[in-house]
């Protein structure tokens, strides 16, 4: 009897013995197998060789190009585009056309009042494609370009092409029509290289104000044969002077009269017509008149504009007998001021060199004159004038204390120079001339001088409302500077009095109370002068003065001549 330990091992042996001989087997299987294929592709490696030497290959078999074919090909410039496909879309470079504006110069216009936009780019060749014109934000009928076509209710084409020359690079538009008030919307299109810009612009068309026409008297004489000149001032500028009407005063009775002319309107027996048109800034028109006969004449005038006409005052006046031949009337054509007339106001600071020139008007016959003796004065501590010799002149020779013959003397026709005309020391100074002609004599009035060694200036004494410019504060002493302690800025009232105002002001500092300031600061030098500047902003039309106050080397206060500017808006 078989015990059970034996026979688990015999059947644990059994079990080996196969798995040794199948996996003997499979490695006989998977050897033979790898020699049969090595065998194989040797064959089919010897066989395509011999395939080659005898040509037997052909040549591979093409695919067709096209232009969706995502390959750049049969003479394409591009993939898929160019050559034999549809032209090849490129980007253009960004184009240097980058600015178009619009605008006028006159924001403000009146209704039924032609006016011109312009339109300009910051280069040529740029068509204006479209004008669009909007009322309260909405198409409107109202103002119309004379250029363009008609597109839409208030849209116009094909305005112009902007030319490459000359600078600056604009067109002009002219607009009609504008027969209703209020705020219209203009925007305008440019078109360059594919490239579009607009540009807005606000134009508020108002009422015809045109309300009022001024005769007023320029001359103080009146004589027969002589020109005088009467001023018409309308409320508006370019507005028509129709018709300018002479009368003259016969027993009480205004009739017309043939005596008198007006140069420039074509008269029916006193009665001129479009005599002229009021300056559009000044809106002034000054008529010249000559009338022939003696005797109590009366004027006036009617204006148009736009359709709206108004009659003037009636300016009445004497016309006397021509009187006769008068003495020599010499008077200087005004010069309030010597610095005036020169840059840096050399002539107003002492020492100074200037060539200063006196215009000489006279009162009959220009011809030459014959300057015979200058008198310098100067104003004492007492009011008084003084012969001085404190100034001084190329062309003068001396012959006594602050009198003065000229050398050449003839003016001619109305003017004297006198060079390098320099005064050595400060105060208020007075000139006179005495001329001689055809046997008459006469003393001009006088000329009236302040020289110091400070003085405040201003390039214009006419300003704007809310425009920034600057008072210089001038000194000659070019080795130390100037303080200025002290302004005060001062506004005439209604009553012609001024009082101290901050509608002027000026940045330097703070106001220390209303219009006035303290320590504004030094002199420095600038162009071989020493001067301060202060800024100024008016924020209110009218009159002012500036008072100004400096302290020099030796601790002095002192005013100087105040300064006087006209604010406008």
């Amino acid at each position: 009897m078989i015990n059970k330990k034996a026979q688990v091992s015999i059947e644990v042996t059994i079990v080996l013995a196969i798995l040794v001989i199948g996996a003997v087997s499979l490695g006989v299987y998977y050897i033979s197998n790898v020699n049969r294929y090595k065998e194989e592709a040797g064959r089919l490696d010897d066989n395509l060789n011999k395939l080659e030497d005898q040509g037997e290959f052909g040549e591979e078999e093409s695919v067709p190009a096209t232009c969706s074919d995502g390959v750049q090909n049969q003479g394409e410039t591009g993939i898929d585009c160019g050559g034999p496909c549809n032209p090849c879309i490129t980007t253009p470079p960004p184009s240097p056309f980058n600015t178009l504006t619009l605008v006028t110069s006159t924001p403000n216009n009146v209704i039924s009042q032609p006016f011109i936009i312009e339109v300009s780019a910051n280069m040529g060749e740029v068509k204006v494609s479209k004008l669009e014109i909007k009322k309260d934000g909405r198409a409107t009928s109202y103002c119309k370009p004379t250029a363009g076509t008609v597109s839409s209710l208030g849209v116009y084409t094909d305005l112009g092409i902007i030319p490459s020359s000359p600078n600056p690079l604009f067109i002009s538009i002219d607009i009609t029509d504008c027969d209703a008030t209020g705020s219209y919307e203009f925007t305008v299109t440019g078109e360059y290289q594919g490239h579009t810009i607009r540009d807005t612009e606000t134009i508020t068309i108002t009422p015809n104000t045109f309300s009022t026409v001024l005769l007023s008297s320029v001359s103080s004489n009146y004589y027969t044969n002589n020109n005088f000149n009467i001023n018409i001032e309308t409320n508006l500028g370019g507005v028509n002077i129709t018709t300018f009407k002479v009368f003259e005063d016969v027993s009480g009775s205004l009739l017309p009269t043939p005596n008198c002319t007006v140069y420039g309107g074509n008269s029916a027996n006193g009665v001129f017509a479009n005599v002229g048109t009021t300056n559009i800034t000044t809106k002034i028109l000054g008529l010249t008149i000559n009338c022939n006969t003696a005797g109590k004449y009366s004027f006036n005038a009617i204006g148009e504009y736009l359709g709206v006409q108004k009659t003037s005052n009636r300016l009445t006046t004497n016309i006397n007998d021509q009187p006769p031949p008068p003495v020599l009337a010499l008077s200087i054509d005004p010069t309030p001021k010597m610095y005036e007339y020169f840059s840096y106001n050399e002539a107003y600071i002492k020492g100074g060199c200037p060539n200063i020139m006196f215009d000489l008007n006279f009162s009959s016959n220009n011809k030459e004159t014959n300057i015979t003796e200058i008198e310098i004065r100067k104003k004492s501590n007492y009011a008084s004038y003084h012969l001085t010799d404190d100034c001084l002149g190329e062309t003068l020779v001396k012959m006594d204390t602050g009198r003065f013959s000229v050398s050449p003397s003839v003016i001619e026709p109305f003017s004297l120079i006198i060079p390098n005309f320099r005064c050595n020391n400060t105060g208020n100074y007075r000139i006179i001339f005495k001329g001689e002609k055809e046997g008459f004599s006469a003393w001009s009035s006088p000329l009236e001088i302040y020289v110091s060694d400070a003085f405040a200036y201003s390039e214009s004494l006419v300003r704007n409302v809310s425009e920034e410019y600057f008072i210089f504060v001038y000194s000659s002493d070019k080795e130390s500077a100037y303080a200025v302690p002290y302004l005060s800025i001062e506004k005439k009232n209604e009553a012609g009095i001024y009082i101290n105002s901050n509608d002027c002001r000026t940045n330097l500092k703070a106001p220390d109370d209303v219009g006035e300031y303290s320590d504004l600061g030094d002199t420095q030098e600038v162009f071989g002068f020493k001067n301060l500047e202060v800024p100024i902003v008016c924020s209110d039309k009218g009159e002012y003065r500036f008072n100004f106050f400096v302290e020099g080397p030796s601790g002095e206060l002192r005013a100087l001549e105040p300064l006087y500017i006209t604010v406008r808006e």
